[in-house]
């Protein structure tokens, strides 16, 4: 017999207080434009999650957050411009990859790592 079945799309989200430490390497550094590569380390912890899993024990799905690494170390790297750093508004456009060092699910089959990527536009405000 045939079953319907309902899917639901859903969004996981992870929010994470982020303490990272990066070397800046300038390649190409101008007046006003300076290309960047970066890389070091973060320690980042989970804050909180949406995350489902599924017990095949029980046959249910929880968002229990003990089930996951709530610490994280993570590797990262990234590239990114600095403009207009002599003007009293500087920017910051970069690109940014990090990726945790230990698996980030508990008691999982498989060791899956947490990979973090983003794409961040910073201001400074100078006096």
């Amino acid at each position: 017999p045939e079953k319907n079945v309902t899917v639901n799309s859903s969004n996981k989200h992870f929010r994470f207080i982020q303490l990272p430490v990066a070397v800046q390497f300038l390649p190409i550094k101008k007046d006003q434009v300076a290309l960047f590569l970066e890389g070091g380390a973060s320690l980042d912890y989970m804050i909180s999650s949406n995350e489902l899993l599924y017990d095949g024990a029980t046959n249910t799905y929880s968002t229990n957050k003990d089930n996951f690494n709530r610490v994280v170390y993570t590797g990262l790297g990234g590239i990114g411009v600095k403009m207009a750093q002599q003007s009293r508004i500087p920017v910051t456009i970069g690109y940014q990859l990090s990726y945790g060092m230990k698996p980030f699910f508990k008691n999982a089959e498989t060791q899956q790592h947490l990979p973090i990527s983003l794409v961040y536009f910073r201001v400074y405000l100078k006096r």
